[in-house]
This record gives structure tokens, C-alpha cells and sequence, in this order.
């Protein structure tokens, strides 16, 4: 298990460092929920918020895990990092539980992030937190599962944007 947070250490700083990954994979959802926020300040708040929060979230959700998986792990395959990580003593499951532990760890600093800026901008979201929590971590396990499956459909990681983006 140390390995595989180690390496999600490695994942996390890769991706911080990637300028695009992290504006819109990072900050794309964050940044339209304020836009969408500062556009329906006069209308029905609570109706703002009860609807816009959860979508918001799970597009957060829905960003990070289909399209980090279902478009990253195609082109590492096609690129033969995955090939040269079987041969490294890194166990295969080590990966998988390290891109899991960074999908989870967005998607919870995004999820934080939209909710403190609807308390903001609009008002504090009135949610069972346990419930918002435990769906936060069933949808994220979800849309990782759906995510997995398009990169083992996908024939190569040229292709893997166009299909990612079509689910």
C-alpha cells in the first residue's frame, strides 16, 4: 500500500504540473459554476442551488473520472508507459488504487471548493452531509468503473478523446 500512495504522490504532482489537465479537468467545472452562479443571482436561489450544486458536483465527477481514465490510461497504453510500469516491482493494482486515491482526492477538493462558493455567492447548501459524501464516493466509483471500461474499449489513444466525449 505504501507504493501505491507513494505513486499517487507522483500523480498528483504530474497533474499539477500539467497547465491544461489542471484548468480543465481541474478548474473548468469550478470556473462555469460561478459563471452560472453569478448569472442566476436574481432568480430562485434555493432552486439555484438545489440544482446547480449537485450538477456542478457531478460534473466535477464525471470530468475527473471518465475522462482522466477513459482518455489517460489509452494513451499510456499506446505511449508503452503502462508496459514499463509492469516491469518496474510497482504491483498492477498499486496503479489502479493510485489513479483511484487522485480522482477521489479531486473530485473531494472540487466538491469542497463549489460548495464553499455557493455558500458565497448564493447561500448555504442545506444538505445531509453523510448522504452528500456517500454519494460523492458511489458516483465517483461509478463514473472510475464506466471510465475503465471505455479505455479497455478503446482501440488506441487517438481515438479515446472522441469516445470518451461521446459517452
Amino acid at each position: 500500500m505504501r507504493i501505491a500512495l507513494h505513486y499517487t504522490w507522483l500523480e498528483y504532482k504530474m497533474f499539477t504540473r500539467n497547465s491544461s489537465a489542471l484548468f480543465f479537468t481541474g478548474l473548468f467545472p469550478v470556473f462555469f459554476y460561478v459563471l452560472w452562479a453569478a448569472l442566476n443571482r436574481g432568480g430562485d436561489v434555493d432552486f439555484v442551488v438545489r440544482w446547480l450544486t449537485p450538477s456542478a458536483i457531478c460534473w466535477t465527477i464525471m470530468s475527473n473520472t471518465i475522462m482522466n481514465l477513459g482518455i489517460q490510461i489509452p494513451v499510456l497504453r499506446d505511449m508503452k508507459v503502462l508496459k514499463r510500469l509492469k516491469g518496474t516491482p510497482m504491483p498492477s493494482w498499486a496503479f489502479l488504487v493510485a489513479r483511484a486515491l487522485l480522482i477521489l482526492g479531486l473530485v473531494s477538493v472540487q466538491s469542497v471548493l463549489i460548495f464553499i462558493l455557493a455558500a458565497v455567492m448564493l447561500k448555504p447548501v442545506d444538505l445531509p452531509w453523510f448522504q452528500v459524501a456517500l454519494v460523492i464516493l458511489v458516483g465517483t466509483a461509478v463514473f472510475a468503473t464506466i471510465g475503465l471500461a471505455i479505455a479497455n474499449l478503446v482501440p488506441n489513444g487517438d481515438a479515446a478523446p472522441g469516445i470518451a466525449n461521446a459517452v
